[in-house]
């Protein structure tokens, strides 16, 4: 029989083994690969910024697919040679070179959410899905690995879900009460940051923590302590930086964390400003302008941050340039057309600056700005408004409201 001083020693030993595996549960995100676009805004830092891409010159279409006037692809996914169109209720997962349908996942019970009705990423070896009512993982043959019911949300419901992005041990879910985490391997539920019900909540990783953009402050979250992620405790605030609302995604460049003002209410011409914020929490620069920033892209070659900005009120847009070191315009271009419920794309490939969105016209440009002096180097048209262009390797993706998914090379 152990003796009481076995029992203490390997008690303790179960306990330094739990907590050595909480602290393993570090704020790091893994490295999205060249070629590839695992998010919606590519990686963890939510830079839209692929500096391998590069986009064709000349483009002509490779391939399209279309999945019918029902079949809106919300977002598009580029890894491991699929090109991932998430639908409504589905992912459908393509051959990239030819467009062919490799497979599909979706999983019992599916929820479209209120407003984006479901978002993705891929990681390591998953695919994670998030819809109005649950957080799925489906496993690279299109199997699905687990399934766990969004906290807070009451059966019947449909919440609002953000984005999802992947950390080195979980995924974290932005969506209308807060970010929740998810454990990779079976998909418990850890923690949920947030005070809920008031707005878009936006998560960031990098150096370690977790950046927040919430319906108040910008938040950079520490890690749990030892003893609190053994028992299920959450992360804390290192610095809260109060930020305009309702905000963007964070965007952690190689220098200060930006976020904008994306409320679209208001009268024409009032200012709204994009804020810089230093990695200890305190303001470097703010730039104001007139309209919401619906948009956001990192050129980082360049050290300009690249915005949408729209003004609801006169059915006004533009892009707009700043250098991210001060907040300096570097170029603005106010005839690119953007229109009503701009909620395409602004993404950066190299030295390209893709725009797309929805317009008035039956047939959407997607334009291709050179990202140090706005000049256009390329305009394309696709049917239907379009949710999201990704440039991955040489090709860029655009995918529509009516179903479309073009791929140009």
């Amino acid at each position: 029989m152990p003796s009481r001083r076995d029992v203490l020693r390997a008690g303790g030993a179960l306990c330094l083994g739990a907590l050595s595996g909480c602290v393993a549960r570090a704020f790091d995100a893994p490295e999205t690969p060249p070629g590839e676009w695992r998010t919606a805004r590519r990686d963890a830092r939510n830079a839209a910024y692929a500096p391998d891409a590069t986009p064709p010159t000349d483009p002509a279409v490779a391939w399209t697919r279309s999945f019918g006037s029902d079949g809106r692809v919300e977002s598009v996914l580029v890894a491991r040679g699929n090109v991932y169109a998430v639908r409504p209720t589905e992912t459908t997962i393509l051959d990239s070179e030819t467009g062919e349908t490799r497979r599909t996942t979706g999983g019992a019970g599916q929820t479209p959410g209120d407003g984006a009705t479901r978002v993705a990423a891929v990681g390591e070896d998953s695919l994670y899905t998030a819809d109005g009512a649950a957080v799925r993982a489906f496993d690279p043959d299109g199997s699905l690995r687990w399934e766990t019911r969004r906290p807070g949300v009451p059966d019947g419901a449909a919440g609002r879900v953000y984005g999802l992005v992947v950390t080195d041990d979980g995924v974290l879910c932005g969506t209308h009460d807060g970010v929740a985490a998810f454990d990779a391997g079976g998909g418990t539920h850890r923690w949920t940051f947030g005070r809920g019900g008031m707005g878009g909540f936006y998560p960031a990783v990098a150096g370690e923590r977790v950046y927040v953009c919430s319906p108040g402050p910008t938040y950079a979250l520490s890690r749990p302590s030892p003893f609190g992620a053994l028992f299920g405790g959450g992360p804390s605030p290192a610095w809260e930086q109060s930020s305009p609302g309702p905000g963007t995604w964070p965007v952690v460049t190689d220098g200060p964390i930006l976020v904008g003002d994306g409320d679209r209410r208001g009268d024409s011409g009032r200012t709204r400003p994009l804020l810089a914020i230093a990695r200890d929490g305190s303001v470097e620069w703010r730039a104001s302008a007139s309209g919401a920033v619906v948009g956001l892209a990192v050129a980082e070659e360049e050290s300009l941050a690249v915005s949408v900005r729209f003004d609801a009120a006169s059915e006004e847009g533009r892009v707009v340039a700043v250098e991210t070191a001060t907040g300096e315009t570097a170029w603005e271009r106010d005839d690119i057309g953007i229109t009503d419920d701009f909620s395409g794309s602004v993404v950066v490939a190299g030295d390209t600056c893709l725009v797309a969105g929805f317009s008035k016209a039956s047939a959407n440009p997607i334009r291709a700005l050179d990202a140090a002096t706005g000049e256009t180097q390329w305009r394309r048209t696709v049917d239907g408004d379009v949710t999201s262009v990704v440039p991955a390797g040489e090709r860029v993706y655009a995918a529509t409201t009516l179903g479309n998914l073009v791929a140009f090379e």
